[in-house]
Formats: C-alpha cells, sequence, structure tokens
C-alpha cells in the first residue's frame, strides 16, 4: 500500500558538489516508489503481489503500470486517476553506488481525497504499508487487524516532509495499527525525537510494545527488537552499484518472509541478503535479486 514513481537514473562519476555540468556516464527509466518497489522485490522472490495506490493516467503513470505489470504485480482497481499527474523521481549515482534523489510527488493523487479500490483481504498472507500515504495506509492496515493479517509498515519521513506528503500526526497513529514496524535512521530520529539509535530503538519499542521494532542502518545493517530482546543483522559486503531501492526490497523480502511462516530472525536476514542482492545488481526494478540468489546468499550463514 502507497507510492509509485516513475524513475530517471544518471550514472555519474560523482555526485554534484554544487552548480555545473557533467557529462553521465548511463542514463535508464525504471519504476520506484516504496511501496511499489517492495511489491516487485515480492513478484521476484517468487511472491504474489498486488499494488494499491495512486498514479496519474498520464504517460508517466501508463509507463509504472506497464513495468508493474511486466514485473508480475497485480495493480488494484482505480489506482490510475484521470487528470493527475504521476509522481517522479530524478536519481543521480555515483561510481560507489551512493545516490542523490529529487522527488516530484505528482498532482491529484490526495488519498484523503481518491482512493484506490482495496481486494478482499480473504487470502492475503501480510500487508506492507507506507508512511507517506497515511489514509490508504491506515484503511488498509485496519482491515488487517480486524483479519489477523500480519502488517508490516515502511516508516520512513525525511526530516522537513511537507505535509502534503504526510502527517506526520496520523503516521504516529498509522504506528500502532502495524505488528512490525521498520524505521529508516531519519524515520526513527522523527519517530523518537532522539538521535541515537540504540536509546530511539529502545523508546520506540516502548511507544509499540505490541510491535515487532527495527532500525535499517544502511552498511551497518540492521537493529530489531521483540519481545525476546535486542539483536542485530549485519549488512553483507558487496559490490554496489546503486543503492536506490534497497530499502524498499528489505521490507518487501522481510514481509513475504512473514508471509510465509518465517520467525522475525530468519525473515530479518532473508531480507538482508535481498537488499544486499539489489545494491550489487543496481538496474533499478530489472536488477531484482530472484529466490534462488537470495535463499544461497542466507544458506552460507554469513549474518
Amino acid at each position: 500500500m502507497g507510492s509509485a514513481t516513475l524513475d530517471h537514473v544518471l550514472e555519474l562519476d560523482a555526485l554534484p558538489a554544487g552548480e555545473g555540468k557533467q557529462l553521465a556516464r548511463a542514463s535508464r527509466w525504471s519504476g520506484g516508489g516504496p511501496a511499489a518497489t517492495a511489491a516487485v522485490a515480492v513478484a521476484s522472490l517468487e511472491g504474489k503481489a498486488t499494488w494499491c495506490g495512486l498514479t496519474g493516467d498520464d504517460n508517466n503513470g501508463l509507463a509504472v503500470a506497464l513495468m508493474l505489470n511486466e514485473a508480475g504485480v497485480e495493480i488494484c482497481d482505480d489506482s490510475l486517476v484521470p487528470d493527475a499527474k504521476t509522481p517522479i523521481a530524478t536519481v543521480l549515482v555515483d561510481a560507489a553506488g551512493r545516490r542523490w534523489i529529487g522527488c516530484y510527488i505528482g498532482e491529484g493523487l490526495d488519498t484523503a481525497l481518491v482512493s484506490p479500490r482495496l481486494p478482499s483481504l480473504a487470502d492475503v498472507d501480510v500487508i506492507v504499508a507506507e508512511a507517506w500515504s497515511v489514509p490508504l495506509s491506515t484503511e488498509a492496515l485496519k482491515q488487517a487487524l480486524v483479519r489477523g493479517t500480519p502488517r508490516v509498515l515502511d516508516w520512513e519521513i525525511p526530516p522537513g516532509l511537507d505535509h502534503d506528503m504526510a502527517d506526520p500526526s496520523g503516521a504516529v497513529q498509522l504506528a500502532g495499527l502495524a505488528n512490525h514496524v521498520i524505521f529508516s535512521t531519519e524515520g526513527l530520529a522523527t519517530f523518537t525525537g532522539m538521535g541515537d539509535m540504540d536509546a530511539a530503538l529502545l523508546a520506540a519499542a516502548d511507544r509499540l510494545p505490541r510491535a515487532v521494532v527495527a532500525v535499517t542502518l544502511g552498511p551497518a545493517g540492521s537493529a530489531w527488537m521483540t519481545s525476546e530482546g535486542v539483536f542485530h543483522v549485519r549488512a553483507f559486503a558487496v559490490d554496489a552499484q546503486d543503492t536506490t531501492g534497497c530499502g524498499d526490497v528489505f521490507h518487501g523480502a522481510y514481509a513475504l518472509a512473514i508471509g510465509e511462516g518465517m520467525p522475525v530472525s530468519r525473515a530479518a536476514i532473508f531480507a538482508t541478503a535481498a537488499a544486499a542482492l539489489k545494491a550489487e545488481h543496481g538496474n533499478g526494478w530489472k536488477g531484482m535479486p530472484d529466490r534462488s540468489s537470495t535463499d544461497s546468499l542466507v544458506s552460507k550463514g554469513w549474518a
């Protein structure tokens, strides 16, 4: 449940430090957005995924819908909004795989005013929602809560985020509806008001006593707080081509593992492996890890 974008990626020798011009080594278009990328990751890992969110019915939105279909992801009815403008991201990637992202959030896509038609949850094993689409995610998580369906929340709201993109107070309430809440470092700092990640994780767990709480730490892996205590999963060292979307792949892979019945610790390792392979492959949605390579990396016992 959540956003989809059309990404234009430029590969550069170095990220720009100021105004100027430089030639790109490569250019490509890809689908993007946290929820849509998580759905594509699930499909690539041999799960069945449906994406629910909003795009425009413009050429960009039609391109994203086509990419989702080609990736094997179903799309909820009423997800393409007439006369709306699809979100676009410009992504600059340097030779080390680091990236800078500029986002245009689109127009006419407020899920408080217009919403896709949610599918029946009767055959749904797990839901992944994000804090960027609060009304849509709230409704989906409430329905899943009633059914007892596992609920994974991707809680990433960068500092200074415009209220048009997410209502911080609504996002905090959203966290209480999930039973797996995975924060980015920025998201955890926003949620707790604390900069120390270890202390912030404990504070978040106190506020969300019925949820598994985690924070992704990039090259440092991830930290987890469950009813059994704190544990860490280290990141796997890879030659990163592009880290864009790795967090979204992590959330999708983790949700798939939970839906398959894996324990949290095993699901965390599976998600870490999938994200590492995504960083190594780069190449947008076309660089998604497959199931056999992800299982193979997990079986090596590196985490």
